[in-house]
Parts: structure tokens; sequence; C-alpha cells
């Protein structure tokens, strides 16, 4: 599948998705959203042979990096099932990325969902920790779930 063909079914999902037939690119072709306190992006990135998606957000700016900054979201890693966490140029990111040749509604939503859960519920702990700003100041709501928790004995599926 090439990047052509993968940027298109990601326009045509995320148009399902938010239910806005008319997504604007930005200016590196990413479509932007909100969710909660967080503002994330969804890119196409790669060549011909290997097209991926690239999903992200920007959880805090203005951060300083510090050894406990790092430790913190080093922890926060080996928590996270699929996306990962990192400080680059004064920010924490939460990001997700989806082989083109693996992608599906499913996949392209479990990676939305994932980054866009972690970064609204990280972002403001690591905000009142260690300072910075959020993308989007939110009146305090009612208290996020943690994405990492492990499902209590007896959820789930049965065989």
């Amino acid at each position: 599948m090439s990047r052509d063909m993968v940027d298109a079914y990601v326009e045509r999902l995320l148009e399902e998705f938010s239910g806005n037939e008319s997504l604007t690119k930005d200016d590196q072709g990413g479509y932007a959203f909100r969710h909660g306190s967080s503002g994330y992006t969804v890119r196409v990135v790669g060549n011909d042979e290997r097209p991926a998606v690239r999903v992200w957000s920007v959880a805090v700016h203005d951060v300083e990096q510090t050894p406990e900054l790092l430790g913190t979201l080093n922890d926060i890693n080996q928590r996270l099932l699929h996306a990962r966490v990192y400080w680059a140029e004064k920010a924490v990111v939460f990001e997700d990325a989806v082989a083109g040749l693996a992608l599906n509604k499913g996949t392209l939503e479990s990676s939305l969902v994932d980054v866009a859960e972690a970064s609204n519920f990280f972002g403001p702990q690591l905000k009142e920790r260690f300072g910075g700003s959020l993308t989007f100041e939110e009146e305090p709501a009612a208290e996020k779930a943690d994405p990492t928790a492990e499902p209590a004995a007896g959820d789930g599926l049965y065989l």
C-alpha cells in the first residue's frame, strides 16, 4: 500500500471518527484534533515502501529536562501498553504509530485512544510535578481513569 493510499484511508477514517467531512491538513500534512486538555496530531510518515501513521500529543509544553522527569517518563513507559512517552524540545510527548500495512479502523482508533487517554491522564500530573503548561487548560472534571491500569480479577472475556 503506497503512502498516498494510506493517507487517503487515514483521512476517510478520521472523517468517520470525527463526523467532519472537511478535515484540513496542517503545513506538514497532519490532522490536528483536541481531546480534553491535549491536542493531538495524526500524520502519515515514511515512504511508499514503509508508510506508517504517527499519532502524537504534546501533553506538557515548556518543561525542563531533569533526571527526575526522565525517570518518571521511564516509569510511565513501563506501564503503557502501546503508546510511549518522551521528552523533546522542552515538551512531554505521548506517541504511537501504526504500520501502513496493518492499518484498519480498529488499529487507528486504538492508537488515537491510547495517546489521547495517556496524554490527558498523565499531562496534568506531570505539569503539577514538573511545571510547564498544558495545551488546553480545563476546568477540573471527574477523575480520569488510569489508562495503564490492569483489569480487576474477573473482568474481561471468558473462553
